[in-house]
């Protein structure tokens, strides 16, 4: 089998950064909702899989995705 190298340029096997102590993914802030209005498609709430259906009450989120007024454990403070 041929060496293979790392994107440090060590040898795969014997990359420290690569075996020991790969990189930290970056860290993604809890979503919080925005606000809350009442759905006009239908959809499905990323948290439960439940379909979203007109005339639900859901709430915009900060990671730009709607879910049901329910499902929201945060609140986005308003601005004082």
């Amino acid at each position: 089998m041929p060496d293979v190298l790392c994107p440090h340029g060590d040898l795969l096997d014997a990359c420290i950064d690569c075996t020991v102590a790969p990189p930290a993914p970056k860290a993604q802030p809890p979503v919080a909702g925005r606000f809350i209005f009442w759905a006009t498609f239908p959809g499905e709430c990323p948290e439960c899989t439940v379909p979203i259906e007109p005339g639900m009450q859901i709430a915009a989120c900060t990671d730009d995705r709607y879910r049901h007024r329910g499902c929201v454990d945060r609140w986005e403070a308003p601005d004082a």
